[in-house]
């Protein structure tokens, strides 16, 4: 009698196995429609493969997230991040190959504020979007300013014209109802260099708007850098010697045109500065702002702060 129930057990839990595997199986081999239509995915960098699985459960492109996540982890696939064209009549087995193999659709990037073309090129570069840097600084002539900082998602063989083209729409969109002009913009970028939080911006903007009014040079240290196609701090003989109309230390006005591309926080400080009666500021090792009224004032808080 014993072994009568052992047996009947026994077949009991080989029917189950068998179940769990054809289920496993189907859940692996068969596709959730058999629709042909892409569906865009993205996997992000340091994304666990159990996030993967639940955010391709949330599309409906697997049936079974457990069945993704232990056949990916039981045959130690690794799971390479990017953007992802995927069927939906893909089953969960070509997902995983396909992933895994890291055969992205798209590019994604991401420019910062602040940065001018020339580092937006080497950026490119680095990421293997663009292979000519002489080309894409070609097509982003007298663009500088205009390149919006933000995250693009690019094709496989976009061009430098197309993303200078995309990132120049999305300028004029994310400013269409500011009617920035060309010297705000200037202004803008030159406060993005100078400024590390929103508060200084608006700053920053005042005190230049505060030397205009009166007619003194900028003397702003990004410009003379932007001259010299680095951002290394300028030394004093650098602002007397560099003849370029990007030195704001020999000439008065605004340089000829923006030295990197701001974000909209200093558009929008360029436009609305703040008001006070301060001329010259400082910024700190550990990032603070130091205004002064008076030249003495300021060469008495750069004595404090920065020697």
């Amino acid at each position: 009698m014993f072994k009568k129930i052992l047996l009947i057990l026994l077949v009991i839990l080989i029917l189950l196995a068998g179940s769990l595997f054809f289920v496993f199986r189907f859940n692996l081999t068969h596709s959730v429609n058999s629709s042909n239509a892409n569906v865009s995915f993205e996997v992000f960098a340091g994304q666990s493969k159990t996030e993967i699985a639940q955010s391709l459960k949330n599309k409906d492109l697997i049936k079974s997230k457990w069945a993704f996540i232990y056949y990916s982890v039981s045959h130690n696939k690794s799971l390479k991040p990017g953007i992802y064209y995927l069927k939906q009549n893909m089953n969960t087995l070509e997902i995983i190959d396909l992933i895994a193999s890291g055969k992205v659709q798209e590019h994604k990037i991401t420019t910062i504020e602040g940065w001018r073309n020339s580092e937006i090129a080497d950026y490119l570069i680095k990421n293997s979007i663009i292979t000519n840097k002489e080309a894409f600084l070609k097509a982003a002539n007298g663009k500088e300013g205009y390149l919006f900082p933000d995250t693009y998602r690019l094709s496989l063989d976009v061009t430098p014209e197309e993303i200078v083209k995309l990132m120049t729409d999305n300028y004029n969109k994310r400013t269409n109802d500011l009617n920035v002009s060309k010297d705000d913009l200037i202004l803008a970028s030159i406060i993005e260099r100078e400024s590390a939080n929103d508060e200084q911006r608006y700053n920053v903007s005042g005190v230049y708007k505060n030397r205009m009014k009166i007619g003194m040079k900028l003397e702003s240290s990004p410009t003379v850098s932007y001259a010299k196609n680095n951002w290394v701090e300028p030394t004093i003989t650098d602002t007397k010697l560099i003849d370029s109309p990007y030195n704001t230390y020999k000439y008065a006005g605004f340089p000829p045109g923006p030295i990197c591309s701001p974000g909209l926080a200093s558009i929008k400080a360029a436009q609305k500065p703040a008001t006070h009666d301060y001329y010259y500021f400082i910024n700190t090792k550990d990032g603070q702002l130091i205004m002064a009224k008076t030249l003495n004032e300021h060469n008495a808080n750069v004595s404090k702060y920065l020697k």
